[in-house]
């Protein structure tokens, strides 16, 4: 996802010599969702211009760790689009229907801005619900980030990946049957994937689910599934019996999609004969749907009939 950024919400409290409480937290939100954050070129322009140098300093201080948008489309070349949103007759209107224009050619997916005048000209060209105030944001970003916390049994921890020992004996089996499997360890610790673990007496790992929430299509398989919300059970491993861990792990995953509003989960699995994990998953509703390029099943669990 695409985010423009107009360099006014960063002054839209021209006394604020920090970020407000509100911007603070839908930046965190949009980093959350991973966002693409931009700055249009027209913005910056607009910023330089501004008489009071102190607190043109302050703000350029705070937004130059954001890229520009590329190459941006250009709003004086399309008569069509001028027409409706009016054509400019002051400077800062042609920066404004310049700044839009981004949006109206989907150069980004939403735009960020407290400028009354860019929302009605958002208004007569029907884009009012992509171009957003600063609260208007923080309700409509807020519906991509997982909100509701699971409760866990005792016996499971949640737990970030780079906090688990790689060396663990249940790594073991997994970097024998993935060589991928070290490099794809290191890249989900550096994107703060967490999961859930239940140790043994020894501290060692007796159990380990780590997940993911997706919002994609998987177009590896046959057939493929369109793009929707759904949580992915990357790693399940359960080599410590006797206590359900891994019924545990199956309810808990059920409980955080019913929390989060995901209707689908799903994993990937060579399945082998008299296969203990394929036994567990379809007594809670797992069946096999797919089969993808690497040969696995894809074996998925819808929460809504």
């Amino acid at each position: 996802m695409r985010v423009l950024l107009d360099t006014n919400i960063f002054i839209y409290r021209e006394d604020d010599h920090i970020l407000s409480e509100d911007l603070q937290k839908l930046l965190k939100t949009l980093h959350e969702i991973k966002a693409d954050l931009l700055l249009h070129p027209l913005s910056l322009d607009d910023l330089e211009k501004d008489q009071n140098k102190a607190r043109k300093e302050i703000i350029i201080s705070k937004i130059k760790a954001y890229p520009s948008l590329g190459t941006p489309p250009k709003a004086e070349e399309d008569s069509e689009y001028l027409e409706t949103v009016g054509y400019g007759t002051t400077i800062n209107e042609e920066i404004d229907n310049g700044i839009l224009y981004a949006v109206y050619k989907n150069a980004v997916d939403f735009l960020i801005t407290e400028d009354k005048g860019i929302h009605k000209k958002a208004r007569r060209s029907g884009l009012y619900d992509r171009v957003l105030l600063i609260n208007d944001a923080l309700d409509v970003f807020g519906h991509y980030t997982l909100r509701k916390e699971t409760i866990r049994p005792p016996a499971l921890e949640e737990k970030y990946i780079y906090n688990l020992n790689l060396n663990d004996p249940i790594f073991d089996s997994l970097k024998q049957e993935y060589e991928e499997f070290e490099e794809w360890f290191t890249k989900i610790s550096r994107e703060g994937r967490k999961c859930w673990v239940h140790h043994r007496e020894d501290e060692c790992i007796g159990a380990i689910l780590i997940y993911k929430v997706e919002n994609e299509a998987i177009d590896n398989s046959n057939p493929p599934f369109p793009k929707k919300l759904r949580l992915k059970i990357s790693t399940f491993k359960v080599t410590h019996a006797g206590h359900k861990i891994g019924e545990l792990f199956i309810k808990l995953s059920i409980d955080f999609c019913i929390k989060n509003g995901i209707e689908e989960m799903y994993l990937t699995h060579h399945t082998r004969p008299e296969d203990r994990l394929v036994e567990l998953i379809t007594d809670y509703g797992f069946d096999k749907a797919a089969v993808n390029n690497r040969g696995e099943d894809i074996f998925m669990k819808e929460l809504v009939p």
